[in-house]
């Protein structure tokens, strides 16, 4: 999945000369609590509505009087991470993650200004990809980091007609992962049984919700 299925389109910009009580008015009716700030029709910044409450909420605690008629710029800058409409969305994950940010901009090659794409977007594209909108179930298999294991279980699966709807693995102890699988079945006891037998550590089985 690409971050350009994801992205906003449509959103509202700011200058550096719009006044601070306006960026709120905008961020309060946005989204995705992001608005863009452009000079000479480039990008020069992103301001979120949780970072820039942050840093109101600083200055005032500060004792710094803060003037809502005044320009944002001042307050509102820091360094600016983008993304291209083409990046796969782990990527924009790992940058909202890495760099604490609520959205990113996205931009094109000529680096015109294209979307917006917020973490709720994240959220929302690995519930998808997850297999949370698909009836069935999850099972976590705990099994040794070694090639064929997956094709193992996928071919005890297959016995069963069932359908593996999504696969995720992390590494759960040095050495093994934990695959989570979710199936098309809501009764996957004869399936975990026959995995068991095999060998394999079915460490939770549970209902996907949906």
């Amino acid at each position: 999945m690409f971050v350009q299925s994801l992205m906003h389109r449509d959103f509202s910009v700011i200058g550096p000369n719009t006044i601070l009580r306006e960026v709120l008015r905008l961020l309060d009716a946005s989204p995705i609590g992001a608005v863009p700030l452009m000079e000479g029709g480039r990008l020069k910044g992103l301001v979120t509505r949780r970072k820039l409450e942050h840093k109101i909420t600083e200055l005032l605690m500060a004792g710094v009087i803060v003037d809502f008629d005044d320009v944002v710029l001042p307050i509102a800058q820091e360094t600016l991470i983008t993304l291209s409409s083409d990046a796969i969305i782990e990527e924009a994950a790992y940058l909202l993650a890495e760099h604490d940010r609520d959205a990113l901009p996205v931009l094109e090659s000529d680096d015109s200004l294209v979307g917006i794409i917020s973490e709720k977007d994240i959220g929302r594209a690995f519930s998808q990809m997850l297999g949370l909108n698909t009836p069935g179930s999850r099972l976590t298999i705990r099994v040794s980091d070694a090639p064929g294991r997956l094709a193992e279980i996928s071919a005890a699966i297959s016995r069963y007609e069932v359908s593996i709807v999504s696969i995720a693995a992390y590494t759960a102890v040095e050495g093994y992962r934990d695959l989570v699988l979710r199936i098309g079945t809501d009764n996957p006891q004869d399936i975990v049984n026959d995995l068991r037998s095999e060998g394999y550590k079915v460490v939770h089985v549970c209902q996907v919700w949906h």
